[in-house]
Parts: C-alpha cells; sequence; structure tokens
C-alpha cells in the first residue's frame, strides 16, 4: 500500500511538474492530499497567456462550447469545434494532458483539476442564461427592473421636493427656494438557491442528462421563485404579510385612497382610474394624473377581464348595443396564478409601483458557481439573488381581494 501511495504521487508529479519529496517522505499525506494541494495551488496562480500562441485558449473556448451544448444550449457554434463528437473523458484528457488508459483516474484528476470545473460552471451559466430567458414569469412585464450593488439595506428614494406647481416670478424678483423632504422605502437583496453534483460515475459513463435535467429544473424554481414575491407583495402574504411603507401604512390603505372593495366589472375599472388620477404629489394638493396600464387578475377572472377589455359596446345589462365600453383596450391584461385569491385584481401604472433587484454582475438571472471539488464529485451551488419593493402606492389599485 505504502509503495502504490509513492508510485502514484510521483506519477501525478511527474505529469504537473510539482515537486513530490515531501508528500513523499510524509506518509499520512494520501494522493488525495497531494491532488488537493495542486489544485489549490493552481487556484493563486495567475495563467500568462503568451501572445502568437492562442492553442490552449482557443481550445479551452471549444470545450466550454462543447460542454454547454451537452448541458442543452442551442446558442453555441460547432460547425468548426474539434470537440463537437467528444465526449467528457476526451475534453478531460486535454485538459489535463494525462495519457494514460486509466478511465477512473482519468475522472479523479479531472475533477480536482482548476480547469475542468471552471469550464463547467461556464458552460452552465449559458445554459441557464437561455433558460431564463425562455420563463413564462409575468412579473416581468410591469416591474422596474435595477441593479443592486449588495445585500445591505437600501433606502429608496421614491419622493424628493415638496411637488406641486413651480413658483411664479414677479418682475426683478429672486427665486424662492423649495425645501426639499426625502421619503424613501427601505429594502434588500435576500439569496436563494441549492446544490447540484456532477459526479466521476457520471463523468466517466458520458452521462450529463442528470446534470442537464438539474439546471434546466433550478432555473425554473428561480423564475417561479421571483414570480411568487412580487405576488406576495401584492397579495400583502408570506414575507410581505405585516410590509409597511416609509409612511407606516400597508401598500394599499384607505389613506392611500387605492382600494376598491368591488369585483371587477367595467364600473369599477373606471373608478380606479378616477383614485389612480387623482392621486396627489407631495404637497398633497397638486393632483397627479396618473394613467392605469395594466390589469392584473387571477385566472378566475380572466375570462372576465377579456370580456370588459375586447368589447367594443357596454357589457351593462341595461344598456344597448350602441353604447360604447369605455374601457375597450384600456390597459394592458397580466394573468398570472399566483394571484391565489380567485377574485384579485389590480390595477398598475407604467412607472413608480414595483421595483425588483438583482445583484450587480449576475446578468439579472439566477447563476452557477463551483463549491467543492473532489476525486469523487463537483460540487456546484445555484444562486439566485433577488428582492423587490413597493415604489409608490399612487400607481396602485386594488380590486377586491
Amino acid at each position: 500500500a505504502e509503495l502504490k501511495r509513492q508510485m502514484e504521487i510521483m506519477e501525478i508529479g511527474n505529469t504537473t511538474g510539482v515537486e513530490t519529496r515531501a508528500f513523499i517522505e510524509d506518509k499520512t499525506k494520501t494522493v488525495n492530499d497531494f491532488m488537493r494541494s495542486i489544485l489549490s495551488k493552481k487556484e493563486k496562480e495567475t495563467e500568462v497567456v503568451v501572445l502568437g500562441v492562442p492553442d490552449e485558449l482557443n481550445m479551452k473556448r471549444e470545450i466550454a462550447d462543447a460542454i454547454a451544448v451537452r448541458l442543452g444550449s442551442k446558442k453555441a457554434d460547432m460547425s468548426k469545434n474539434t470537440f463537437r463528437g467528444a465526449s467528457m473523458l476526451d475534453m478531460a484528457r486535454s485538459l489535463t494532458g494525462y495519457n494514460g488508459y486509466n478511465r477512473i483516474e482519468l475522472a479523479s484528476r479531472a475533477m480536482v483539476s482548476a480547469d475542468f470545473p471552471v469550464l463547467l460552471v461556464e458552460g452552465g451559466n449559458r445554459v441557464l442564461a437561455e433558460e431564463w430567458m425562455a420563463q413564462d414569469h409575468t412579473y416581468t412585464q410591469f416591474v422596474k427592473e435595477v441593479d443592486l450593488p449588495d445585500f445591505k439595506i437600501t433606502k429608496d428614494i421614491s419622493r424628493l421636493g415638496a411637488g406641486g406647481r413651480l413658483s411664479r416670478i414677479s418682475e426683478g424678483g429672486e427665486l424662492k427656494e423649495k425645501y426639499l423632504s426625502e421619503s424613501g422605502e427601505s429594502w434588500k437583496l435576500w439569496s436563494y438557491g441549492n446544490k447540484f453534483s456532477l459526479t466521476r460515475e457520471m463523468l466517466v459513463n458520458d452521462d450529463l442528462g442528470a446534470f442537464s435535467n438539474m439546471l434546466e429544473e433550478f432555473t425554473k424554481m428561480a423564475s417561479t421563485t421571483a414570480n411568487g414575491v412580487v405576488y406576495d407583495l401584492l397579495l400583502s402574504k408570506g414575507d410581505f404579510a405585516s410590509y409597511k411603507m416609509a409612511d407606516g401604512l400597508a401598500i394599499f390603505h384607505a389613506t392611500h385612497a387605492n382600494i376598491i372593495d368591488a369585483a371587477l366589472t367595467a364600473d369599477t375599472m373606471a373608478q380606479a382610474r378616477v383614485k389612480m388620477r387623482k392621486q396627489l404629489s407631495a404637497d398633497g394638493t397638486t393632483p397627479l394624473n396618473i394613467t392605469p396600464a395594466y390589469i392584473v387578475v387571477s385566472p378566475e377572472l380572466e375570462t372576465t377581464a377579456r370580456r370588459i377589455l375586447n368589447s367594443v359596446s357596454s357589457l351593462a345589462a341595461n344598456e344597448n348595443s350602441g353604447v360604447v365600453n369605455t374601457e375597450y383596450n384600456s390597459v394592458k391584461l397580466i394573468v398570472d396564478a399566483s394571484l391565489t385569491s380567485p377574485t384579485a385584481w389590480y390595477e398598475l401604472a407604467a412607472n413608480r409601483t414595483i421595483k425588483a433587484g438583482y445583484l450587480a454582475g449576475t446578468g439579472r438571472q439566477p447563476i452557477l458557481q463551483t463549491n467543492t471539488s473532489t476525486l469523487s464529485r463537483v460540487e456546484f451551488e445555484g444562486i439566485f439573488d433577488f428582492g423587490t419593493m413597493a415604489e409608490d402606492y399612487r400607481g396602485l389599485v386594488r380590486g377586491n381581494v
């Protein structure tokens, strides 16, 4: 056993060019310890690319493309890719430089190499990006999306100034100073995620199906999470059951004049429009004339909403067909099953209603990153950093919930 340990360490050392004496002399050090030390050393080194010798760099790009395609990407150009028909072990051999015939040894070396897990992450993130774009999350249709630099609590300035009209300047007069008052909503990002593993057996068997399915499922779950969080905010449920705005009141409150305790009809939609138009500026006297842009309903109300929005004539039973339906095509319809209340409906303005935040640098999507690499598996973390808040209640009206 001791001779085998020494021979394996010497073989790996000869292949990688790493000094082996200390590990051979210390009988408590295993082959795994030696390989982990190599991985740790490579992670700390800065790769130097020699100008005019782009072969290794191109090889890694092609392998990244090939891995992305194996994981389900539809955008990589494989027409001139050297690895378009290669197995995962073929790619691992090119990356590690191992020339032996032991497939288990080859897979083990790939697991703890510096390049292989990185290229898996790159390919996985490209697949996540494509899957994310294909998700049917409706919240992005009406929220404002922004990037936040970190996870600290952020005060979002929702109002600056006293509002109202400009002051009239008399002949030869001076401008009157407008005192600024700040009002902001506090919010932050939260992290959501799961772990995924690529095992040595999957690599030897050239089977990425399970890993690819996990990526797809993770993307769907991230989409469901973001969508659900936004609608929880509208419904004042879950983490937002006690949500308060900067004035200490719930988003929908009698003081905010943005509640209609009635079922969805053309008449109640008109009432919602009136409420929104009559919302006042920060001075408390100047109407803002906000125009509704969206109506968001539960699936149970979809048919009712479509009838209201698509009928040229009034739907009222006591009016003839010549009476115009004032709500015809007045707003865009959004239907989502995340509105678990069957009678829920909301009207939203085009701006300053709900804001969704993502961690800067993530591309506003879930991402994959490496966690640990051992001889038997590479463990990945799927992370999604997301948060939401209500910018201003004035562009929001809630119907009968």
